[in-house]
């Protein structure tokens, strides 16, 4: 059979290594502008005045915010809102060394934790982005904050007069539409992943895990200027027949699915 990664050419050192002191944001202001203009838009078709969210997805979308951990308990380490009249974001809590593209980011200046619910209303409030009557989305149907968290919100915007809906799909919907830059992105991961696919079918063998084989195009991406990957079960032993199990030491046998 013919090679088929004759046609997988290599990534130029330019585009797969960044020097520590010039790493750049994700993406440029412009895009990032355009993005909160449409959550804006989708704010008003909905007609909810501020959403609130904690949801690592739709803070990474907004404004490039990403960590390892968002603390999932009664004290949210970052959270951002978006409010359909203003054009700019405030993003709360969060690590300062860590890039945002929001021009406001304040801290979460809870004491103790159950104080955070309230002191986020507090500051909203000082902004004038929350009164008596505005409509404000929580998204509920997200693993973050957790349920604890979110009946504390849940209590302090209403306690300041707003009215609680749920704004789970807003961001959610807007992402769905990708901009020229985003299909450029994803464009690179599909030549960083080909790298990837051709380090497992040179390393594949019975005998080798799936562990092994994981490793070995995680390594190719690497090398080819990929991150850390969104789907850590991207490289699967075929026994049993699920498409969700995670690599592991199983070795590969002699015709086996994979």
């Amino acid at each position: 059979m013919p090679n088929p990664f004759s046609r997988v050419e290599p990534i130029p050192d330019h585009e797969s290594r960044t020097p520590n002191s010039g790493y750049p944001p994700p993406f440029g202001d412009e895009e990032y502008r355009d993005r909160l203009t449409r959550v804006r838009e989708a704010l008003s078709k909905r007609k909810i005045d501020l959403l609130w969210t904690g949801w690592p997805d739709a803070m990474l979308y907004l404004h490039g915010y990403e960590v390892t951990w968002y603390r999932p308990n009664r004290n949210p380490r970052a959270g951002t809102a978006v409010h359909v009249e203003h054009d700019k974001q405030i993003f709360l809590g969060g690590e300062d060394a860590v890039f945002s593209a929001a021009s406001d980011r304040m801290p979460i200046p809870a004491q103790r934790e159950r104080d955070s619910a309230r002191r986020i209303v507090d500051i909203l409030k000082g902004e004038g982005w929350l009164r008596p009557g505005t409509i404000v989305g929580l998204e509920y149907g997200r693993y973050l904050p957790t349920p604890l968290m979110s009946r504390e919100l849940e209590s302090a915007f209403a306690a300041a007069g707003a009215k609680l809906v749920d704004g789970t799909d807003v961001v959610g919907m807007v992402r769905n539409i990708k901009s020229p830059a985003e299909i450029a992105a994803c464009e690179q991961a599909a030549r960083i992943a080909d790298s990837g696919l051709r380090a497992v079918a040179e390393a594949i063998r019975p005998g080798v895990t799936s562990a092994e084989l994981y490793a070995a195009a995680l390594f190719a991406m690497a090398k080819a200027g990929g991150e850390v990957p969104a789907i850590s079960q991207a490289v699967q032993p075929g026994r049993p027949r699920t498409t969700h199990l995670l690599p592991s030491r199983r070795q590969i046998e002699v015709g086996e699915p994979f």
